[in-house]
């Protein structure tokens, strides 16, 4: 059984400790926070069965970038997932793409597990491959606030300001079906199980 630790990014109404309440809004009002909870719930609920999975945080609330982080570290976790959504200005902009801690590189533990992520994502939106990306120092997946063994990540599922699969639809209008988000918290999961 394997320790797995997910983030809800985001929540409340207030920074703290370098944690934004909320960075994207949909045209129609989604907030990132509301999504990545849900996300994260759904995530924690189909591996609960077989692991024993840690949240962040449970409700609307915001936690510090380090308290995320120790969060894995006090339980020396095998995994840590962090789950966010995109916002762009221009509505045009789609893609799914993975953070890793700057120079991550394969075969590293963080570096194999953003890989399964990234093409499982991609794989249930259908949308753009923008990649595994290392280019921000993101304090979550700093190792310093981490033991050596937990591989970590930060997902940004889509832009939520963005089009849905058609162009009839958005994004934001995609996330309201049920059933596709639990095709994407089943890919998640599904990565997850994959690395482990």
């Amino acid at each position: 059984m394997a320790i797995i630790v997910i983030d809800a990014g985001h929540g409340g109404d207030t920074k703290v400790g370098g944690s934004s309440a909320n960075n994207a809004t949909a045209p129609e009002g989604t907030l990132e926070k509301d999504l990545t909870l849900d996300f994260a719930k759904r995530v924690q609920r189909i591996l609960s069965a077989m692991h024993d999975v840690r949240m962040t945080r449970q409700t609307d609330v915001n936690v510090g970038i380090a308290a995320r982080a120790h969060v894995a570290r006090d339980a020396a976790a095998d995994v840590f997932l962090s789950i966010h959504f995109n916002g762009f200005s221009n509505p045009s902009v789609q893609g799914t793409e993975t953070l890793v801690w700057p120079g991550t590189r394969p075969p590293e533990k963080s570096y194999a597990l953003a890989k399964l992520i990234q093409k499982a994502t991609v794989g249930a939106t259908g949308y753009r491959d923008r990649g595994i990306k290392d280019e921000r120092r993101l304090g979550v997946l700093n190792p310093q606030n981490h033991v050596a063994k937990t591989a970590r990540c930060l997902v940004e599922i889509s832009f939520i300001t963005g089009p849905g699969k058609t162009n009839a639809e958005s994004d934001e209008k995609r996330l309201k079906d049920e059933r596709y988000k639990d095709t994407i918290a089943e890919a998640l999961a599904e990565a997850i199980e994959a690395y482990l």
